[in-house]
């Protein structure tokens, strides 16, 4: 069987595989794992199209997907410093989670400063 579907882990694709559990556009939260607190790649990260998630990433939808992309940088900016438990292997397990609280600004806001921060993170990676 091809493997033609990718396949995520707490800290985005991680292989391919041969079937999907998703076809739409989900957010992935990281759930196990040191890049919770050294952040060495983002915790919360977009996925779409037809895909696989492993039990190492929270998925979550919304009923509107215009909330996903903002939810996403907000979760990427924040310490998660008191959310995440473990000592050996820090873990953000879901009732942590759930304690996070995300402010959501009027939608045409949200979308002014998703596209701020997308037009930033454009520019410095142009520059590398």
């Amino acid at each position: 069987m091809a493997k033609a579907y990718d396949y995520y882990g707490a800290s985005g694709i991680i292989d391919k595989v041969d079937r999907y559990l998703f076809d739409e556009k989900l957010l992935l939260i990281g759930e196990d794992g040191a890049n919770l607190l050294s952040r060495s790649t983002p915790i919360a990260f977009m996925a779409n199209g037809k895909y696989w998630v492993n039990n190492h990433a929270h998925v979550l939808g919304f009923y509107k997907y215009d909330y996903l992309d903002f939810i996403m940088h907000y979760i990427n900016a924040i310490s998660l410093v008191p959310y995440v438990t473990g000592a050996a292997q820090q873990k953000l397990n879901q009732d942590n989670m759930n304690k996070i609280l995300v402010p959501l600004p009027p939608l045409d806001e949200q979308k002014r400063i998703v596209t701020v921060i997308e037009e930033i993170t454009k520019n410095i990676w142009k520059t590398k």
